[in-house]
């Protein structure tokens, strides 16, 4: 039994509280203070089992107590004690009832009529007996608080939604919130910071957010572009960082993006517009340096710049702008923060709660990830039941920050912290750290603006209404994309703005951003039952009719929904894309290198995104220049540079007009000059790059599976985690088909591409993308074989080209004719030649997709009167035969495993095969010779077709025709064979081919992607059998050198290109 007794002076008559043995026990007396019955309780421990159920009584009991303290001390009743809170200059006071405010602007000094929303809950300290929450709303300028039910309680107070108005005379305590009291016994409230600063509030005065009197007075002067201060960038020691470290702004209302690097101390001469979003921080060095953020540590700052240039820092989650500018930016050295492992450290576990301060609840989803470094190590810890447990050193000083992913939407500001011998887990502040608090910020949502199957590129401007409240953003669709801010959970609308005299919008588009139960990731998506978007209901795009019609009656994505395969393909494919064969001449560019670099060491790769294909390699010139290039009119190209010594991100663009400049259309102006820095990573730029895919199957992570990625270029492959996750090094712009290694798992055949999205906000940032629909592929799904792939069909107009073999989304069907003139084998040959193009026509001048793996079928329609005698790809002097069968027509190809790589060849026969005089003479178990070509027939006079033949122990191959194969490649079983000009198919040897060597094994089989051994010396083929020679190359995240003559350098030291490079005995580079 518990004796509560009031505590400042004797009572006639005590008053006890029985409550049940055990249950409650209060290790921290009341305080003897008058200033608030709050103030008495500093901490309560209970019984967690037994409380649950005498919460209640357990709250009154306590604020009765209070109350009876507070009624029998003289103190309280002594009003000069009282500071009361600031008043306004014009507002007379009203008589209002009790617990009522009236709202101020502190400005005017009179009453706000617009409504006004304030969140007030229970203060987090207080809120282990339950929480309580409400939403109070002005009505004629009057907040009425009558309605909080538990005026014995500490409450903290917010603003509701966007609003033009900060609070001005509302005290914030040490966790920065708002504080809100009530006096019960003199019907007053309160407020205070808790450091001896507490007042009484007769009214809540608010004033104008810190921009919103200039845009009033000056409209023309937001989005104007001003030079902000000078900004010190200094490390904790406060001595300035070297000279050359890389920042970047980035301004979310556009999306804009600058480059900016430290000299002397500073960064000068950072631009924003007036009134925007602006991030600024790390980029390149961002392996190497953090920021410290107060007690925080992050890559980036948010501020805005007024009129006068002054830069402050802004909120991102609040939406308010700081009174306090941005002078200083503290720069952190990763190494230090990793620092060594402590001397006979003792590894400790401790549990953490992840609570969400957005919902004010546990995150309860699991495998949030989080990154602890320090202890000479960084370590990986995932959340299971909304709590973290981490395994770490005590007395070691640690930072810890969330990993961001798709799975979830939650952000962190990571800090400093360490594990003490009394368990407890304190920051660099000392204060004590019971959970890891995370929250949801605002996510950016990028849709097309799409009418008749393309892009409309008129400028339009949207309104994007937040379904319940009053937060309005106007956006214009800008480089095919229509950008806005969304939240999770919440619910739009979009609109068009004003009517525009050639487009409109048939209704307007509703969504709420939810959760995927297929995918597990947040998209925006329209209600149950809303078809506009396609069957997953995924906001795609904003679909607009023009008024006089034209095209109105062709789907905006393609129709692929629909049981028609490709119901809108066009006869050409400049009905889809404007597709040039014309090329330009560009202006020589200026390359800016790093002080006492050497130009020779410069070297740059042209790949050309919509043909999907690198066209040259260049070096500068003798003006240090980058040459003119040739460019395909509306192609989209990058410029790689391929170095250890330097470092660039890959710039994209595309041609202009003849002798200027190229236009680099993310960042919105003309390709002048390219900025090459130092490679501080140390890393070859190969074009590859580290992607992090998870897998999944049956809704489960896919554990510990190996992958395969299978492009025309390159090939890899990785293993997935205990999470599903891997990580692959992929090119740039290049389609993968994802093959899982197990037979007994597939993948449905999809074109994975990886696609650099600087203009999100992080210069050279890459994510992984679904290139048949432009959708996320960060999260692919894996199923059992038996259940088979999803099939589907495309087939263009006028139907003579049909491909089956997996679900084409939004790709069109394009076939190309070539001339046979162009591949000399052919010259002689009765043939038609296939370009089978699928096209992706939402990407920047359409992209071509090829597919290097699959399962397909191809139906094509040729003549009537012709007979079909072989069918085959064409890839360079190889010949890879195709299996078939004609019905009229019709020829049906089975069996095929790639599309849009090789040309497609349907060969005829001829009129008849032109024997010599003694063509009459039978033919039996022999060769003979027919119009310069080989063939075999026989001990029955048949001749042999499409099989091996083996004589004297030499093998060769008769193809489909009945010719022997002689001075080509031959691919049989998926596995490729040379036979020379003699027929003779090569094994156990050496063989160079236009210029580069490869080598057969004893069975002929040529060696691709693999390592082979020669007389006791490594060699290493790549992906197309050429054997590796004078170049690096990477295998399973390793780097390797052949040097010459091929060999795989071991055990030494290299100088390349004046660099040393050690390789240990495996060939591993080492440093």
């Amino acid at each position: 039994m518990l004796l509560f007794i009031c505590s400042y002076f004797k009572i006639s008559k005590l008053t006890f509280y029985f409550l049940d043995s055990g249950l409650y026990s209060i290790y921290n007396v009341i305080e003897k203070t008058t200033h608030s019955v709050y103030n008495h309780i500093v901490n309560i421990n209970f019984m967690e089992e037994r409380m649950k159920t005498k919460k209640s009584v357990f709250k009154k009991f306590i604020a009765m107590s209070l109350l009876l303290n507070l009624a029998l001390t003289p103190a309280v009743a002594v009003i000069g004690n009282t500071v009361y809170a600031e008043k306004s200059n014009t507002y007379e006071d009203e008589k209002l009832p009790d617990f009522c405010l009236p709202a101020i602007d502190k400005k005017t000094g009179k009453k706000i009529t617009k409504e006004i929303t304030l969140k007030v809950k229970t203060h987090p300290d207080f809120a282990d007996w339950g929480e309580d929450e409400y939403e109070i709303t002005s009505v004629n300028g009057v907040f009425d608080f009558t309605e909080v039910e538990d005026k014995g309680n500490l409450y903290t107070i917010e603003i509701v939604g966007n609003t033009d108005y900060q609070f001005s005379n509302i005290k914030k305590d040490k966790k920065d919130l708002y504080i809100l009291k009530f006096d019960e016994l003199k019907k007053t409230m309160r407020t205070s910071n808790f450091n001896g600063d507490e007042v009484q509030i007769n009214s809540i005065i608010f004033e104008k957010t810190s921009n919103n009197d200039e845009e009033e007075k000056e409209p023309e002067i937001e989005n104007k572009k001003v030079t902000i201060q000078d900004i010190d960038v200094v490390f904790e020691d406060g001595t300035p960082v070297p000279d050359g470290i890389n920042f970047h702004t980035f301004n979310k209302e556009n999306k804009d993006m600058e480059d900016y690097v430290t000299k002397n101390g500073k960064l000068k001469g950072v631009e924003a517009p007036v009134g925007n979003r602006m991030k600024l921080g790390i980029s390149t060095d961002k392996d190497k340096y953090t920021l410290k953020l107060d007690n925080e540590y992050g890559n980036y700052i948010w501020f805005k710049a007024n009129k006068d240039g002054i830069a402050k820092y802004y909120d991102e989650v609040s939406g308010k702008t700081s009174s306090n500018e941005v002078k200083k930016l503290i720069v952190v050295k990763k190494s230090d923060l990793v620092g060594v492992k402590p001397e006979n450290g003792k590894l400790t576990k401790k549990v953490l709660e992840v609570f969400d301060t957005t919902t004010h609840k546990t995150v309860t989803e699991d495998n949030v990830k989080f990154v602890v470094t320090g202890g000479g190590e960084v370590k990986e810890f995932v959340s299971k039941n909304g709590k973290v447990e981490l395994e770490l050193y005590k007395n070691t000083d640690y930072t810890i920050n969330i990993v961001r992913a798709l799975e979830y939407t939650f952000k962190m500001n990571g800090f400093k912290f360490r594990i003490n011998d009394d368990d407890s887990v304190v920051t660099d502040t000392k204060e004590k750290v019971e959970r890891l608090n995370v929250y949801q910020g605002s996510y950016l949502v990028r849709i097309y603006v799409i009418h008749g199957g393309k892009h409309v590129t008129k400028s339009i401007d949207f309104k994007i209404e937040e379904i319940g409240s009053d937060s309005v953003q106007i956006k214009r669709n800008e480089n095919n994309f229509l950008n806005f801010d969304a939240s999770i959970g919440k619910s739009y609308k979009i609109t068009m703005k004003d009517k525009d005299s050639e487009y409109y919008l048939e209704k307007p588009i509703e969504f709420t951003v939810v959760k995927d139960a297929e995918d597990g990731l947040y998209w925006p998506k329209v209600a149950e039952g809303d078809s506009s978007q396609g069957k997953d209901r995924k906001v795609k795009a904003v679909f607009l009719k023009r008024y006089d019609g034209v095209g109105n009656n062709i789907p905006g994505l393609g129709g692929n929904d629909s049981e028609t395969p490709c119901p809108n393909c066009p006869d050409n494919s400049n009905d889809v894309c404007e597709i040039s064969k014309s090329k330009v001449k560009t202006l020589p560019i200026t390359v800016k290198l790093p002080e006492g670099a050497d130009k020779k060491d410069v070297k740059f790769k042209l790949f050309n995104s919509s043909k999907q294909r690198y066209e040259g390699e260049f070096s500068l010139d003798e003006n240090g220049q980058l040459p003119a290039l040739e460019l395909f009119e509306k192609n989209s190209y990058f410029l790689q540079l391929v170095s250890f010594k330097y470092f660039m991100h890959n710039k994209h663009f595309e041609a202009a007009k003849e002798g200027q400049f190229p236009y680099a259309f993310k960042d919105k102006k003309e390709l002048k000059e390219l900025v090459v820095k130092e490679n501080t990573f140390k890393t070859l730029n190969d074009g590859t790059y580290e992607m992090d895919i998870k897998f999944v199957k049956d809704n489960r992570p896919l554990v510990n599976e190996e992958i395969q990625f299978i492009s025309e270029n390159h090939t890899t492959k990785a293993t997935t985690d205990e999470l599903g996750h891997l990580k692959v090094r992929l090119m740039e712009d290049v389609t993968y088909v994802t093959k899982p290694t197990n037979e007994k798992l597939i993948i449905d055949t999809f074109p994975l591409v990886v696609k650099d999205k600087t203009e999100w906000g992080v210069p050279g940032i890459k994510y992984v993308f679904d290139h048949s629909s432009c959708g996320s592929a960060e999260v692919i799904k894996v199923k059992d074989k038996i259940l088979g792939r999803t099939n589907g069909s495309i087939t263009c107009k006028p139907g003579n080209s049909t491909i089956k073999g997996m679900d084409f989304k939004d790709l069109f069907l394009i076939s190309n004719h070539l001339d046979k003139a162009d591949y000399q084998q052919l010259k002689d040959k009765d043939v038609m030649v296939l370009d089978l193009v699928l096209v992706n026509t939402l990407r920047q001048n359409c992209e071509r997709t090829k597919l290097a793996y699959g399962e397909f079928e191809i139906l094509r329609r040729v003549a009537a009167n012709k007979k079909v005698v072989a069918v085959y790809y064409l890839n360079g002097d190889k010949k890879e035969d195709l299996k078939f069968e004609q019905s009229n027509d019709i020829v049906k190809i089975s069996d095929v495993h790639s599309i849009g790589i090789y040309p497609l060849v349907i060969e005829y026969e001829k009129a008849g095969l032109d024997f010599p005089d003694n063509n009459k003479q039978e033919v039996k178990n022999e060769w003979k010779l027919i119009n310069d070509e080989w063939y075999r027939f026989d001990k029955d006079g048949n001749m042999i077709k499409d099989s091996w033949f083996e004589e004297n122990g030499k093998w060769y191959y008769l193809e489909s025709n009945g010719t022997m194969s002689k001075n080509e490649w031959v691919l049989v079983d998926g596995n490729w064979y040379f036979a020379n000009a003699s027929g003779r198919i090569a094994s156990n040897e050496w063989f160079i081919f236009n210029g580069s060597w490869y080598f057969a094994n004893t069975s002929g089989r040529i060696a691709s992607n693999e390592w082979f051994m020669v007389n006791g010396i490594w060699y290493f083929a790549n992906a197309s059998g050429r054997i590796a020679a004078n170049e690096w190359f990477m295998v399973d995240g390793n780097w390797y050198y052949a040097e010459n003559d091929g060999r795989i350098a071991q055990s030494k030291t290299l100088n390349i290109n004046n660099v040393n490079y050690t390789f240990d005995s495996n060939g591993v580079l080492v440093k």
